[in-house]
């Protein structure tokens, strides 16, 4: 890209820290030339400035948190005709170019995917991984110990224990630890959560009930693993139970 001398550069991008490294390979020869780069993550922020100045070349983040880069495109447009936009976007399908370029933009540049969602991906596929690996030795563990406590449910219920008070005799053994578990993880993820969301201007807020949904979810997963083997121990015969070894 040939440059005529030092221009103003107009960047809106929702993420400005990652903006910085893809900005260094579209622009390598123009970057010496830019007297000034005028910055905003959202199109409020981009409004305050886009009028004061008479950009030469404006790069435009297509998804913006507050609005759409088309409105970005015919503001900055109609405040300078003669500057260049660009719209920068990780996809280059008709329903985000099209619009882009109907708006007044010259063209388009395929910018990587946020580095925050190929982690939050992979974190996706290995906590699936990880909680189906745990469902199994959950299992296996179920399994161990109602063969160990075989004879006692027999006897209980010979002395007239009922099936369901069997079942809630040998998930109560798994719920305590599960509860000790999430009593201690609860504190924990809020505070790196807090600290991970602390480095960005636009987050969610965590609530509780957050939280208490994934304990809950912990809970329904845990006790739908270890059911099958307490329900089968709690209708086995117990002169059945009594006689093996």
């Amino acid at each position: 890209m040939q440059s005529h001398g030092p221009f103003d550069l107009a960047l809106v991008v929702e993420d400005l820290e990652e903006s910085r490294r893809w900005l260094v390979d579209l622009l390598p020869e123009a970057l010496p030339t830019l007297r000034r780069v005028d910055a905003a993550a959202s199109v409020g922020e981009a409004r305050e400035f886009m009028h004061a100045n008479r950009y030469r070349l404006a790069i435009v983040d297509w998804g913006l948190p507050d609005g759409t880069g088309e409105e970005v495109i015919r503001d900055l447009i109609a405040a300078t005709p003669d500057a260049v936009v660009i719209v920068a976007t990780i996809h280059d399908d008709d329903a985000h170019v099209f619009p882009a370029l109907r708006a007044g933009a010259a063209g388009y540049v395929l910018k990587s995917r946020p580095r925050e969602e190929v982690v939050s991906q992979l974190a996706n596929y290995f906590a699936v991984l990880a909680i189906f690996i745990s469902c199994l030795g959950l299992f296996g563990l179920a399994t161990f110990t109602a063969g160990q406590r075989t004879k006692e449910i027999g006897v209980r219920k010979v002395l007239g224990a009922t099936a369901s008070s069997v079942v809630g005799l040998l998930s109560k053994d798994f719920l305590k630890p599960l509860l000790i578990a999430i009593t201690i993880a609860t504190p924990l993820a809020w505070f790196v959560m807090n600290r991970w969301l602390s480095n960005y201007a636009y987050k969610i807020h965590l609530d509780w009930w957050i939280f208490a949904l994934a304990g809950l979810l912990a809970v329904c997963i845990a006790m739908l693993t270890v059911s099958y083997q307490s329900i089968k121990s709690a209708l086995m015969n117990p002169v059945t139970s009594l006689r093996e070894n």
